[in-house]
């Protein structure tokens, strides 16, 4: 579980959405026979905290999930 200070931000209260949102920003890569997918979390139509990365690898003739974490932004 992450808790970040978004008081820095200076968001009116009510601006913010009632819960994280994912999906409204989404980034995929490859590299060395790994598909990245980056996906953006938003707590306001303008503010966005961290996103989920996953790593796939290809095995088995398709990429399956690597593994998967929460990276907050600074």
């Amino acid at each position: 579980m992450y808790k970040i200070d978004i008081s820095p931000l200076e968001i009116q209260p009510a601006n913010l959405f009632d819960d994280i949102a994912f999906g409204g920003s989404i980034h995929y890569k490859v590299q060395d026979n790994q598909l990245i997918v980056r996906v953006s979390g938003q707590i306001s139509p303008a503010s966005f905290v961290g996103e989920i990365v996953i790593i796939y690898e290809y095995r088995d003739k398709m990429y399956q999930a690597k593994s998967i974490e929460f990276q907050p932004y600074n």
